[in-house]
């Protein structure tokens, strides 16, 4: 058996609870993350192009939102993105940037709603992964290029588009280095912080 999918099967997805990076509600579990990620180093190029989407579907539908279990994912998901063709690469790549857009907030609206401990640390990992996407930037094929350069563009202005401006009575001042730091160190740490969300892009 491929060592990736022992890998997979030493985590026990049924007991993963799964909530969105809006709500902490929970929605089911992450046994079918698992399977999907099986499916995806099966070494079936059509079994693994399938787990792609409902990948895609499931850990950052439409790029709108993230699901807790991305995070249980993000390890197993770098290691395809490193040992795949191509052709599934760039169906990653897709995935990571969904979850850069939604760990970045760069869509901002005037809703408060809480930052949620495991999208601190998926923000931690693509940052401390930078260099993986960075090379993929001048990849001949566009695909992987575009995605790279929109994922590596999402992860540097990150911390710019969480600063708050100085006359929205919504935004909290907050040392977010400092806040990063304390969550990364404390991974079990209940710590939550208003943000807001404007819509639109910067």
């Amino acid at each position: 058996m491929n060592p990736i999918i022992n890998k997979i099967n030493e985590i026990d997805w049924p007991a993963i609870n799964i909530n969105f990076n809006w709500t902490t509600e929970i929605y089911g579990n992450a046994e079918n993350i698992g399977a999907s990620l099986r499916d995806l180093f099966s070494g079936d190029i059509d079994l693994a192009m399938e787990a792609t989407h409902y990948l895609w579907c499931n850990l950052c539908h439409q790029h709108s939102y993230i699901s807790s279990a991305a995070l249980p994912a993000y390890d197993f998901l770098i290691v395809g993105l490193k040992e795949f063709e191509e052709k599934l690469k760039v169906e990653l790549l897709d995935i990571f940037l969904g979850f850069a857009v939604c760990t970045m907030h760069v869509f901002f609206s005037d809703n408060k709603c809480d930052l949620q401990q495991w999208e601190v640390r998926l923000y931690h990992k693509m940052a401390n992964d930078i260099e993986k996407f960075r090379k993929f930037t001048h990849s001949s094929n566009e695909d992987i290029a575009y995605f790279s350069n929109e994922i590596v563009s999402y992860i540097t202005k990150g911390h710019s588009h969480w600063s708050p401006p100085e006359d929205s009575e919504f935004y909290h001042k907050i040392d977010y280095n400092e806040f990063f730091k304390n969550a990364i160190q404390n991974p079990n740490l209940d710590v939550k912080i208003n943000r807001v969300i404007r819509e639109g892009s910067e």
